[in-house]
């Protein structure tokens, strides 16, 4: 059976598309009446973009309409909608087409599937759904993370609210989302984004559509998409073919701003392999030999349990969760530390029986523990158990991996995450991802997957393109790097840490100036039009818990480089070993979207680290979970390893150190010592000395509960600013030489 599109009678006229200008399409969107929307049809070597629309009078060269028909055995379909409200907007601007970002995801996987894209979109009438989103947005504001549309059921978040401010449960608002305001202003449109998918089996086509999402996904910002699978599917196509809204309307409403990166394209004849070459190749002079200094893993031969079905209805019938029925096992996925066992749930069998009862399966099947998930299919379950024999994930294997190096051509800052509990190589770019938590206690990978991240990303890009500042309170982790061209400075002294943040705070406020008048919005923007380009900047802190605890005027310059920096191109990654809320606060973490988590201590820490405890247990050595930004739930995956063990990762550090060849210019920072925060001790010695009249040693030392050494230091650091004086007899010790009205004055400045 074929996949049939043959030309159809409708109420909508169609046009063929190439490179439409924003202004053209920001006119369309403008004048549009009634339906307007596009079609796109991607196969393994062309790509074919329509617009339909109920204006006849468009400049666009005219096409009969598209129709699909075909068994319906063969064809998948799916819906994209918002996971948030719509008063969370996706990004307005794109470095990248979105449709050479679904290409890029789906070619390697695409072979003789045929993709069908349709998004329509109604004007919405009335300014009743901006007055609505930007209550909604007030009430997020607030403190609410997540708004009702329904008011009754906000105002009980508002009363809910109000209760944890009066307990003194509740830490402050949130912050202000760049462009909310913006989408308030403009027209809105009722969107509604499906795809159908036909050829290949089913799981090859639920694997193209998971990278068909991930291709949209360059549009998430503080809005995501989720995907749904129709229940009728018949209807679902009839729909499709009629480019007819669905019954239940949508609750996806987006603004002209948000809709344009949709309307950009390129020649729809143009092959895919043509649009996937980089713009330029990374400058180097042995990366055809650079990965062999790195070793490659063994790979562990596995094979599926032919018992494994029998096993889990011989356990489940003894718990009493089947009786006649059995399971059927769909497929195995094998990952370097778990195997995911997919199967069907039988009729009377529900999830949370299965989750209620993980204890006691895990005795019949004898393992040390399992975890019990939703399938990717209706109706299925997936349950996750421990390898036998773990597989050592190495970066060699990642780095040669072919998608991975398709990626590199297409990425600005990659790198790499390590291997999925399918198997499959999870990797990411951080300008896409912006900010970066890792957490894990001792032992757990973290460290590990820190010096991953440095090599890769400065293995891959030269220090023209890239350079970074690390910041290392305990002197050892990040020290193999000071010989890299990459590194600004290794900073290991926390007072230089602080000035060295403030430094960067102000560079980048001197690059949105220098942006600004040369009229552009970001870096990307400015890189591409200018001979002289800007570097991006990656801030390292290996322990944020260390610098919070002994300097906590840190953590302000944290979130301001966290809430303003990207457009700049300084991106941070934070590491700490103590995911406390104390340290890692709601501010840090509102501002640091995308999280990794290696084992912690206990389930406090990982709410603290991922925002909820997790259902798996994690079994430590790089065993972790991962939250970017734009995807939506928990990932489980096994860190990459460098070498061996620490001799030899050490050892390819120190290697790697002079790769790169040449005089590059180093980005500077302008310290100002000044700008260091006074001493927390030292204040509350000049408060308890300035309020009480005490100037004795012993008395001060017990009131401040530090070492009278100490005392005694800031005592003279006291005399030398007019403060005391010394008296020769250590006897008399210290007399007060400020007069009442200069104590007052100095008591006012520290409060």
């Amino acid at each position: 059976m074929k996949l049939n599109i043959f030309n159809a009678s409708v109420d909508t006229s169609t046009f063929i598309y190439g490179d439409l200008t924003f202004e053209y399409a920001e006119s369309l969107l403008s004048s549009s009446e009634g339906t307007l929307g596009l079609e796109w049809l991607i196969t393994r070597h062309r790509v074919k973009k329509y617009l339909f629309s109920q204006m006849e009078d468009l400049e666009l060269e005219r096409k009969p309409k598209l129709m699909i028909q075909t068994d319906l055995k063969e064809l998948s379909c799916y819906s994209l909608s918002s996971y948030k409200p719509i008063c969370f907007p996706f990004r307005m601007q794109l470095e990248e087409n979105i449709m050479s970002s679904i290409i890029k995801y789906t070619d390697k996987t695409l072979a003789d599937e045929k993709i069908i894209i349709q998004i329509i979109l109604k004007k919405v009438q009335g300014v009743d759904w901006q007055i609505d989103s930007k209550l909604q947005y007030h009430s997020y504001i607030s403190g609410i993370e997540l708004p009702t549309k329904n008011k009754v059921v906000r105002s009980i978040q508002h009363r809910i609210l109000e209760f944890l401010q009066n307990k003194e449960e509740f830490f402050g608002k949130n912050p202000m989302i760049e462009g909310a305001e913006q989408k308030f202003t403009e027209v809105g449109y009722e969107t509604y984004i499906r795809f159908a998918i036909y050829g290949g089996n089913k799981e090859k086509r639920n694997q193209l559509a998971a990278k068909v999402k991930l291709g949209f996904s360059i549009m998430n910002y503080s809005n995501s998409w989720i995907m749904g699978i129709p229940l009728n599917k018949s209807r679902f196509i009839r729909d499709i073919n009629l480019r007819r809204t669905p019954f239940v309307p949508t609750q996806l409403i987006m603004c002209v701003s948000e809709l344009l990166p949709l309307f950009s394209s390129f020649d729809e004849e143009e092959k895919i392999e043509q649009l996937m070459v980089a713009p330029e190749e990374i400058e180097t002079n042995e990366n055809s030999h650079v990965y062999e200094i790195f070793p490659r893993g063994e790979r562990v031969v596995r094979e599926d349990d032919k018992n494994v079905a029998q096993r889990f209805n011989k356990a489940f019938k003894k718990l009493n969760l089947i009786k006649d029925t059995q399971i059927k096992i769909n497929s195995i996925q094998h990952g370097s530390t778990v195997r995911r066992i997919n199967f069907n749930l039988p009729e009377g069998l529900r999830l949370s029986q299965l989750q209620k009862s993980i204890p006691d399966i895990q005795t019949e099947l004898a393992l040390s523990h399992i975890n019990i998930e939703q399938g990717k299919e209706p109706s299925t379950v997936s349950v996750v158990i421990p390898q036998d024999v773990r597989e050592k994930v190495f970066i060699r294997d990642c780095l040669e991996n072919p998608e991975f190096q398709k990626f590199i051509k297409n990425s600005e800052i990659p790198f790499i995450a390590g291997i999925g509990s399918d198997g499959e190589i999870i990797y990411d770019d951080l300008t896409r991802i912006r900010n970066l938590l890792i957490a894990g206690s001792q032992g757990s990978g973290k460290s590990v997957f820190l010096n991953c991240l440095l090599v890769i990303m400065m293995l891959l890009r030269s220090p023209k393109h890239l350079q970074m500042l690390l910041i290392d309170p305990k002197q050892v982790e990040l020290a193999g790097y000071r010989k890299y061209p990459h590194v600004m400075d290794v900073v290991t002294d926390n007072k230089e840490a602080f000035l060295s943040l403030v430094a960067m705070v102000e560079k980048m406020e001197d690059r949105y100036t220098l942006l600004a008048k040369k009229g552009y919005k970001n870096i990307q923007q400015f890189n591409k039009n200018e001979k002289e380009r800007l570097p991006y900047i990656v801030i390292v802190i290996d322990e944020l818990a260390d610098l919070i605890m002994t300097m906590p005027a840190l953590e302000k310059q944290i979130i301001l480089l966290a809430q303003k920096s990207r457009a700049s191109g300084i991106y941070l990654i934070v590491a700490t070993q103590k995911p406390l809320a104390t340290v890692v606060t709601s501010l840090i973490k509102g501002n640091i979207p995308s999280r990794v988590c290696f084992t912690c201590a206990d389930g406090t820490s990982y709410k603290v680290a991922l925002d909820e405890v997790p259902k798996m247990q994690l079994l430590g050595r790089g065993d972790g979970l991962l939250s970017f930004e734009g995807i939506q739930g928990l990932v489980r995956f096994q860190g990459a390893l460098i070498g061996r063990d620490d001799d030899e990762q050490d050892r390819i550090i120190e290697h790697l150190a002079g790769y790169w060849k040449g005089n590059f210019k180093k980005e500077t920072l302008s310290i100002d010592s000044e700008a260091a925060p006074e001493d927390e001790d030292m204040t509350k010695l000049k408060r308890t000395i300035l309020e009480s009249g005490e100037t004795r040693v012993t008395v001060l030392q017990k009131c401040l509960g530090v070492r009278s050494e100490k005392v005694s230091e800031m005592m003279m650091s006291l005399v030398d600013l007019g403060w005391l004086l010394k008296h020769r007899s250590k006897a008399k010790g210290y007399e007060m030489v400020l007069s009442e009205d200069q104590r007052k004055s100095e008591l006012a400045k520290i409060k």
